[in-house]
């Protein structure tokens, strides 16, 4: 029924016939056209449209999509349909939707909310403390049809072709392909069909922004424990202010659920996390099927705010075994201002495992060969230079289309992404693949080296990982060649590790210079790992760009100063407002030890005189504290030895005391309280 034909039903009836008497009117305006959010549930399995058993998850997309303003999917798919999650655990169940061809993008501007914690079950698996476990799988069917979509270059488990949209709860697995649908190309001389190869969990598509990708595993089983590779993760392409993880936003707010527009009120850091892991590289089958991507991938002019904060990229849900990724998390062709983790508690990711680097930063992932009129990009596992034909998906561009300009944009200073920070995150036992830059933060630079692969091909090269400091900062560098920070000093004592940090970079800016550390075995640990966060520092630069501090780090209650020989790295982030970004030291500079010492020797005053007499014996088992700069509670405790000697080594510069408690049936004689610098 029209709004007017309601209006004019309504008036009928509130317009009667009065007999004798002046008749009054009641006049009724049009309401407005409103739309009303609905909601969907998901009762089946099946990937059908009509199933006997309830409405489907490709029905409930379809719905949402028509239906205007933003909707909720939930699910409430019966027991019997589930299958066992733990052997052990009878009550451990979960649910595999198994696709037969790729689910509708999701297009409605005003978002929809796709939430697997609905699914009854789900909460009774959480435990206070531990990563979520999702009990809701989307992951083709071994019949699935690749040729299936009309984007030959987004093969997806989850398409978000609109903004808005909240995607929770999920497992998202083994959308990677060898070949997908095909497409026509040329560069003015060659054609050839190009397939779009690889396929993510889920696809971010240019101008679709403002989503929330939360509790997710992406790229393992249902267990969060095995790899169950995508090609890519999630591919954020051309799309601004998404939040991969976290409970908050970009400004520090709850993040809102659009379908409410209230608070997430169950949202903690712990169930937040995603799990995206599971994309290495098949090097006992190139050819089929192989993971080629990273984690997550971050690409385009317009991919700009996107906060990744809290997820574990290339482990397990545990956090401590090894699923790893080809890279962990990739931005690339103009990308700029992203920020990866962040200052407080819970928001760094953990980026640990992947094949190559935790995080890399360039105009392009791979290098690129031309022989002719052919494009050829290098494969890093195969060492061999792979044709256009397998060219994997989204590499530069938002699609397969743009292959051509592929080189043309990584010579562009301007495609070189920049303003990128990366705070608190802990990257580190990155680089299983040891001839491949093995970096925490890979800035990748701006120098092309013309190289012959071996086939007489020319490659197209940018040297991987570090670049060196000069002055100035805008260079042909990702992040603008932001430049790290030197320690001068790194002297620990008895209760404090002593920082002297100086950089040369940008005039007049705030830089956060973060300090990490590594317990791992030196066999185990690359050089730049960013394992421990230790603490953080902010210098400010004067007009020429130099600036510098002397940090005191005081180690938490508990936990001891930094040992001599640990090896300190650093990073360096410009957080003026259009800043370039983070940087990190080029190589570990190590700790060493204060070599202050105080000692004396406590003994007994015979004649009471206040001073050491001959013939007067030491006395041993007294206790002796230390008060570092005279402040309590004492620093050290020690116990004097038979002849009544004691020492403190490793000191600080300053001026400290030392006070004895006398054994029973003594008193103190001299000064109560020692002082000595």
């Amino acid at each position: 029924m029209t709004l007017s034909r309601w209006n004019e039903l309504l008036q009928r009836r509130l317009w009667p016939k009065r007999s004798n008497r002046q008749r009054q009117q009641l006049h009724v305006t049009d309401l407005e056209e409103r739309a009303v959010p609905a909601v969907f549930v998901v009762k089946s399995i099946l990937d059908s449209i009509g199933s006997p058993d309830g409405l489907t998850l490709r029905e409930a997309i379809e719905l949402a999509n028509a239906t205007p303003g933003t909707d909720r999917i939930i699910f409430d798919i019966p027991r019997e349909s589930s299958l066992a999650l733990d052997p052990s655990d009878p009550q451990a169940r979960y649910y595999s939707i198994r696709l037969l061809s790729f689910l509708p993008a999701l297009t409605d501007p005003a978002g929809v909310v796709i939430d697997g914690t609905t699914q009854p079950g789900w909460a009774d698996l959480q435990q206070p403390g531990e990563t979520t476990r999702p009990i809701i799988e989307i992951t083709p069917a071994p019949v699935f049809d690749a040729f299936s979509i009309d984007r030959p270059d987004h093969p997806a488990g989850l398409y978000l072709e609109a903004g808005n949209s909240v995607i929770r709860g999920l497992v998202i697995n083994n959308f990677n392909f060898d070949k997908a649908r095909g497409a026509i190309v040329t560069d003015g001389t060659n054609t050839e069909e190009v397939y779009s190869r690889g396929g993510s969990g889920i696809h971010i598509a240019a101008g679709a922004h403002n989503n929330i990708i939360v509790g997710n595993y992406i790229g393992t089983d249902v267990t969060g424990m095995k790899a169950r590779p995508n090609a890519f993760g999630i591919v954020i392409d051309g799309s601004k202010n998404n939040v991969i993880g976290g409970t908050h936003d970009l400004n520090n707010n709850p993040l809102v659920d659009p379908f409410t527009s209230k608070n997430f009120i169950d949202l903690t850091v712990e169930s937040a996390r995603n799990v995206i892991s599971g994309s290495p590289p098949d090097i006992n089958d190139p050819g089929a099927g192989k993971a080629i991507g990273p984690g997550i991938r971050i690409q385009g002019d317009n991919a700009h705010n996107n906060l990744i904060q809290g997820n574990y990229i290339g482990t397990d849900r545990t956090g401590k075994s090894p699923v790893g990724n080809v890279n962990g998390i990739e931005i690339f062709n103009g990308a700029k201002y992203n920020f990866i983790g962040g200052v407080n508690p819970g928001q760094g990711n953990l980026i640990r495992f992947n094949q190559i680097d935790g995080v890399r930063i360039g105009p392009s992932p791979y290098p690129i060969s031309k022989v002719g009129g052919a494009f050829y990009w290098f494969d890093y596992f195969t060492k061999t230079a792979v044709p256009g034909v397998l060219l994997p998906l989204n590499i530069i561009g938002s699609s397969i289309n743009t292959k051509f300009s592929q080189a043309a944009n990584s010579l562009n200073p301007g495609k070189f992404p920049f303003g990128v920070q990366i705070l608190g995150n802990s990257i580190y036992e990155n680089g299983a693949d040891e001839n491949n830059g093995e970096i925490a933060i890979s800035l990748l630079q701006g120098k092309f080296g013309a190289g012959d692969d071996g086939l007489g091909r020319t490659t197209i090269n940018w040297p991987l990982g570090f670049h060196p400091n000069a002055p100035g900062t805008l260079k042909a560098v990702a992040n603008n060649g932001q430049n790290y920070p030197v320690m001068q000093v790194a002297h620990s004592s008895i209760d404090r590790t002593v920082f002297s940090i100086g950089i040369h970079a940008g005039p007049n800016r705030v830089y956060r210079v973060e300090i990490y550390t590594s317990d791992l075995p030196i066999f185990n640990r690359n050089p730049f790992d960013l394992q421990k966060y230790v603490a953080s520092v902010n210098i400010t630069t004067d007009s020429d760009g130099r600036g510098s501090t002397t940090f005191t780090y005081f180690p938490p209650p508990g936990e001891q100063p930094l040992a001599a020989g640990t090896p300190v790295v650093m990073t360096a982030t410009d957080l003026t407002i259009g800043g370039n970004g983070t940087s990190t030291t080029s190589f570990p500079q190590f700790v060493t030890l204060s070599t202050g010492q105080l000692q004396g020797k406590v003994y007994n005053d015979l004649n009471g005189n206040g001073k050491l007499d001959p013939g007067e014996p030491g006395l041993g088992g007294v206790t002796v504290q230390l008060l570092i700069d005279g402040k309590a509670p004492p620093a050290a405790t020690v116990t004097t030895a038979p002849d009544g000697s004691y020492s403190f080594t490793n000191l600080p510069n300053g001026t400290h005391n030392v006070t004895i408690i006398p054994l029973p049936g003594f008193v103190q004689t001299g000064p109560t309280v020692a002082t000595g610098t």
